[in-house]
């Protein structure tokens, strides 16, 4: 029995497994090629001005989770246990809610970017509805 330990190695598991599973669908079905060159400066600090907000939000998820989990783990492991089920239905819910936002950002992106602000705006208030 590895108990909690046995949780993290699973899960850390899990995910690599995934990992490793995404890179061979993208590779043998879809011809994606990986390159070692080393990414663009300029992109680099683009993409983190861009994905700074979310980041900073993920971030401030993860350390609640880790306090509460912490806290949960001194007191029994049942209750660690407990927090990460509940922690995954969660997360159910917020992949629908990320999918939609996603989406959303996306129409909205495309008219603006076409140069069409009306059209990016009546696409922002239909998804709100």
């Amino acid at each position: 029995r590895l108990g909690v330990a046995g949780a993290a190695y699973a899960t850390n598991l899990s995910a690599a497994l995934g990992c490793l599973a995404s890179l061979a669908v993208l590779t043998l079905h879809y011809g994606v090629r990986l390159s070692s060159q080393p990414p663009r400066l300029r992109a680099l600090l683009r993409i983190g001005r861009v994905g700074a907000p979310l980041a900073s939000s993920g971030a401030l998820f993860s350390a609640v989770y880790m306090s509460l989990g912490r806290t949960l783990a001194s007191i029994s492991p049942r209750y660690l246990a407990a927090l990460g089920v509940g922690h995954r239905i969660e997360a159910i819910a917020y992949t629908a809610c990320e999918g939609y936002a996603v989406g959303t950002a996306t129409v909205v992106g495309q008219w603006a970017g076409a140069g069409r602000p009306d059209k990016a705006r009546q696409s922002a208030q239909s998804a709100t509805r």
